[in-house]
């Protein structure tokens, strides 16, 4: 479970701007961009807040 943990932080830091770089748009790649990380700094800590806890 911690393994996951750690690939959605990767995945959030290295492939959420990979993503956005590839848009034509820098500003709407930029927000997208932000919004993209909030949602998933949102779950991670949604996750470790609710679900972890009760998986060990």
């Amino acid at each position: 479970m911690l393994k996951l943990l750690l690939i959605s932080v990767l995945f959030a830091t290295f492939l959420l701007p990979a993503a956005a770089a590839s848009s034509r748009r820098p500003r709407r790649a930029l927000r997208n961009l932000i919004v993209s990380i909030l949602l998933a700094e949102l779950a991670y800590a949604f996750f470790l807040r609710f679900l972890y806890g009760r998986l060990l």
